[in-house]
């Protein structure tokens, strides 16, 4: 029988022979019967596993010679960059030229002009991002029963990512209305390197399809993994001395290196140690401008010399730099699957995978030792929503936009057709619906859904653009020097100051000339004193998970000093220092420890997260109208305004025992009550638009977790 590098056109195989190519990789073959036969499909291999060559030969290779004009593949991506870093591979590799596939990109850093000049040609293959894919959707510059009328399959990069938040939410209903135009059932073809939970995210991501689903890993055994964790005393002036100058070094002996971290400011201030230094170096993250962002990534993708770039999360997805020799890693690592992204981009050609970590105080030690260690026992699973109703709303909107209305029966079908509104019941709909009505947000008139004057009147002017995304962008002012763009800052940063401050982008000192506030452009020349590092935004605290928690408190209670990965004497000195602390305070294996604290107060020690801690202090209030606070992922505290008049620790477990008989944790009605506490309703764009009970409901879903309090609770008192 031939083997399946035999079965491919001829044209695609000779172009795979030409690449150096003599048979295909496990996941490739795995992968190509499942998708060949059009079955829906999840592959899960590491970072440069080869899962795009595995999701597209066998689809350019069923695809072969269909003449129709259109895009016969939608190749969707959450970042520009790798959509970027995508089209380049194609074209350097020839893969779909030997299918004889027309490829065009269309997302917002993509000229108007070229979009039109596509929407005209049809290209044979689209690579976009959920937005871009709405916008086109809307737009009445595209004939949608032309551009998409070949389709046949979407193939998702990066699922992890879109896995359980408002942009998959948004990718899934689109694709869904791309498939009401054409009654068609397309492939979905899904790639990921981490995923706990890969069967609910496939159900997720594919419902309501009929086609059979299937998840293809590929078997490539254990990764071997050189990491170490590092701590540097923050106080300690002269550690962080230390801790600098063991960065550059490690970027210095490494010939290809990221460091990520946690913060655009923080990439920017460690970027002062590599002023005129031997090694190429960038500066890579959101605000840093396009064409910096793809020197950087081509500068380490071709590097000859000693190269580093100093990025935060934006190259923790698989835009390809090639082989990398270390990555290192300033703070903490957000979660066990960002941990494995980052290390993942190490080793693939001369193993093993290379991370050095640095923790400057006892959170981050502690959640970086913990996640390094989880790492071992797989990824955690995604919380995949279903009651998402600001993208309903959004939905609906863009829907009227791009058909000057929406009936009544299509809002009903866009409801029962995407996983994201599964648990949207008729009657919270009907709630919801007479609620958008009467508030102006939306109109309806002649049996049409039409957008309201409230919507009109706030986004009208700019074409509407502002709704293609669900989440919020800050307000910012673009850098310029001369007509050259440099990156952006917001514009609390701009506006706090003088007009001729000075700061740090991508990775060089500039001095503002002038600032256009109403065009929003700062226009500056290059500096040569040091200046502070720029401000932006910074964003909320990753939490620490229940599972991520609970591994810190076996660390604490543990006798291991985990010598492959702690970096020397001081590490394990530290360890054992905050082992002696730990257990002096009566940390035990009891699952709930209460401890007496100043006055009335008193701490309930759980080590299950920042969520569970949340639902249990918030209904332990809600139940005996104490105060709560100090809540985090190993404690909170409540507080008797009297004198208790008997043993308060005894009353506190006498509540818990309540919450755990009568599971109050999954009294949603209380849930939604307590959840008021967090209730903004100018959180963002769309939070304003929906009444105060559904933003709760949400809030809910959001802030607590129900399952892992029921765990806890069982554990306790079984």
């Amino acid at each position: 029988m031939n083997s399946i590098f035999d079965q491919l056109r001829r044209p695609l195989r000779d172009c795979l022979i030409n690449l150096g190519w003599k048979d295909l990789k496990p996941i490739q073959e795995a992968a190509f019967t499942p998708i060949s036969k059009g079955n829906n499909v999840l592959l899960i291999a590491p970072t440069a596993g080869g899962k795009t060559e595995a999701a597209m030969l066998p689809l350019l290779n069923r695809l072969f010679g269909i003449e129709r004009a259109g895009a016969k593949i939608v190749y969707v991506a959450p970042l520009r960059a790798l959509l970027n870093n995508i089209e380049k591979r194609f074209i350097e590799t020839g893969l779909c030229r030997a299918a004889y596939f027309d490829v065009f990109k269309w997302h917002g850093d993509v000229e108007r002009s070229k979009k039109l000049s596509a929407a005209r040609v049809l290209p044979d293959m689209l690579l976009t991002t959920p937005e871009s894919l709405d916008v086109i959707l809307c737009s009445p510059f595209v004939d949608k029963k032309k551009f998409f009328s070949p389709l046949d399959a979407v193939v998702i990069d990066e699922a992890h990512y879109f896995a359980g938040n408002v942009r998959g939410g948004q990718l899934i209903s689109v694709l869904n209305r791309l498939e009401r135009i054409f009654d068609r059932d397309l492939q979905r073809v899904c790639l990921s390197a981490t995923i706990g939970n890969p069967e609910d995210v496939l159900a997720w991501m594919t419902y309501p399809s009929q086609r059979h689903a299937e998840i293809v890993r590929a078997d490539y055994g254990e990764p071997k993994r050189d990491s170490k964790l590092y701590y540097f005393d923050c106080k300690d002036e002269k550690a962080m001395e230390l801790l600098s100058e063991a960065v550059v070094i490690g970027s210095q002996k490494a010939k290809k290196s990221i460091i990520f971290e946690g913060s655009r400011k923080a990439a920017e201030k460690r970027s002062k140690d590599f002023q005129g230094q031997c090694c190429v170096f960038h500066v890579h993250h959101g605000s840093v401008d396009r064409y910096w962002r793809e020197r950087a990534e081509f500068d380490l993708a071709q590097a000859k010399n000693a190269t580093t770039i100093i990025a935060t999360c934006t190259l923790e997805l698989g835009i390809d730099v090639g082989d990398l020799d270390l990555i290192q890693n300033e703070g903490e690592f957000p979660s066990v699957s960002s941990y494995v992204q980052r290390i993942g981009r190490t080793g693939r050609v001369t193993p093993p995978q290379r991370c050095y970590a640095y923790a400057t105080d006892e959170f981050e030690f502690l959640k970086n030792l913990s996640i390094m260690l989880l790492a071992e026992d797989g990824i955690e699973k995604n919380d995949l929503p279903t009651n998402v109703y600001q993208l309903l709303l959004q939905q609906l909107i863009m829907m009227s936009l791009g058909r000057s209305g929406v009936t009544l029966e299509e809002a009903r079908i866009l409801l029962n057709s995407c996983a994201a509104f599964s648990s949207v019941t008729e009657d919270e709909w009907k709630e919801l619906f007479e609620y958008w009505i009467s508030d102006e947000v939306l109109r309806f008139c002649d049996g049409l859904i039409l957008i309201g004057p409230k919507v009109e009147l706030r986004y009208g002017s700019t074409n509407y653009r502002d709704l293609y995304v669900l989440f919020d962008s800050p307000e910012c002012f673009e850098v310029r020097h001369g007509r050259s763009p440099i990156g952006t800052l917001d514009s609390l940063f701009v506006k706090s100051k003088r007009e001729d401050f000075v700061f740090i982008l991508a990775g060089k000192w500039w001095r503002v000339e002038e600032i256009v506030y109403r065009e929003g452009l700062v226009f500056v020349q290059p500096y040569f004193y040091e200046p502070p590092p720029a401000k932006w935004i910074s964003p909320r605290s990753h939490e620490v998970s229940h599972r991520v928690a609970r591994k810190i408190k076996d660390i604490l209670l543990d006798q291991n000093f985990y010598i492959d990965i702690l970096g020397g004497e001081n590490e394990r000195g530290y360890l054992s220092n905050l082992r002696r602390v730990a257990l002096a305070s009566g940390l035990n294996n009891s699952p709930i420890i209460i401890q007496k604290r100043d006055g009335f107060s008193y701490e309930v020690i759980t080590y299950a997260g920042d969520r569970v801690n949340i639902l249990l202090a918030k209904l332990i209030s809600k139940l005996r109208k104490w105060e709560s606070d100090d809540i985090n992922y190993v404690s909170f505290s409540v507080k008797n305004k009297e004198k208790p008049t008997c043993d308060f620790c005894q009353v506190v477990l006498q509540v818990l025992r309540n919450i755990h008989e009568n599971q109050l944790f999954m009294d949603f009605c209380m849930l939604e009550e307590i959840a008021g506490d967090f209730d903004d309703p100018d959180d963002s764009k769309w939070s304003r638009w929906l009444p105060s009970k559904y933003r709760r409901k949400m809030l809910a879903r959001e802030i607590f977790d129900i399952r892992s309090t029921e765990e806890l609770l069982k554990e306790t008192f079984r």
